[in-house]
């Protein structure tokens, strides 16, 4: 198992990166950029989706089986993926005209600049770069880590209230599909004026959920609706919003470089807070814990925040 958590971690987190980076490379414009990098958002909630719905499908089959026949399934459809994105010739023609407008924009800024992580982060106007990568880095690790703890450890948090294993899959797949019509929402909203009104609205949703478990008692449903509560406002300012803000925020050479290390830096962190959730999140100890988390929401929306008025500052996305 850690094998394999290993092996496809690195795989998906290379891949992330390159493909949003590809997408916004290929788009004709910013704001079919904007709208596309963030309802990559709508698929990945489409994949969580039917993963607690294999898993609910299977919760009932004794020992591994119902696991090797979930990866099996992943299995196969990750093969199918690569050879449609690999073979693709509509692909290839978008990649091909992202390319030639690409050229077209050096062209007409009289020719191409060298552009590296260093000349970016560090080079003539690097006040602006590095206050907008701090802002994304320290937002996206406090939200991740939170995000992570809801999502990975969500049916740990419902077997701990007592839950069955079929209630708390089957609640894991009601939830997600509630909160794929936010990023729904999200997505359509992206690349419009309102995008900065979902961010507010959804990171005070966020708060409310994690706090409500602050104050409520910790009996099933509670938790329940705390976590459904959480993850429509994680689907409207979480992921999808800190994917548009990396793609526009920076040069488009170095945009999967600096979304990779954000990315793999932050999973790194929730990798090593995974050693110590499971303590975390017991009812003994989940009230203490969600106010930890509360606190963490708020520094996540001064960090956000202040990523809005950066763009708003420097013309970025609007």
């Amino acid at each position: 198992m850690l094998i394999g958590a290993i092996v496809t971690g690195l795989a998906s987190g290379l891949d992330l990166p390159i493909s949003l980076t590809m997408l916004s490379h290929d788009a004709p414009d910013d704001e079919t950029s904007s709208k596309l990098v963030a309802s990559t958002q709508i698929f990945w909630q489409v994949g969580v989706f039917a993963s607690y719905g294999a898993a609910f499908i299977v919760s009932k089959m004794a020992g591994a089986t119902g696991a090797r026949i979930v990866f099996a399934c992943l299995a196969v459809f990750a093969l199918f993926i690569w050879a449609w994105r690999t073979f693709s010739q509509k692909f290839k023609a978008f990649h091909e005209a992202g390319e030639q407008r690409r050229l077209a924009r050096e062209k007409s800024a009289d020719g191409p600049a060298k552009v590296s992580i260093k000349s970016v982060l560090f080079g003539e106007h690097k006040k602006m770069y590095l206050q907008m990568f701090i802002c994304i880095i320290v937002f996206y690790c406090c939200w991740n880590i939170l995000a992570n703890t809801f999502g990975q450890f969500q049916t740990f948090m419902l077997v701990q209230a007592h839950a069955s294993q079929t209630f708390a899959t089957g609640a894991g797949l009601v939830l997600n599909f509630i909160s794929l019509f936010a990023a729904m929402a999200f997505a359509k909203a992206a690349g419009s004026t309102y995008r900065n009104k979902f961010f507010v609205v959804g990171m005070i949703i966020q708060f409310l959920g994690m706090f409500s478990l602050v104050v409520l008692r910790h009996d099933l449903w509670p938790i329940v609706i705390a976590i459904g509560v959480t993850s429509i406002g994680s689907n409207i300012a979480g992921e999808a919003i800190y994917k548009v803000w990396t793609q526009e925020a920076f040069p488009v050479e170095v945009r999967s470089s600096i979304q990779g290390f954000i990315g793999g830096f932050s999973r790194f962190l929730c990798g090593v807070f995974a050693f110590v959730t499971p303590a975390l999140v017991v009812q003994s100890v989940i009230k203490k814990t969600m106010l930890g988390f509360s606190i963490m929401i708020l520094v996540a929306f001064a960090f956000g925040f202040a990523m809005t008025r950066l763009e708003k500052k420097y013309h970025i996305g609007q």
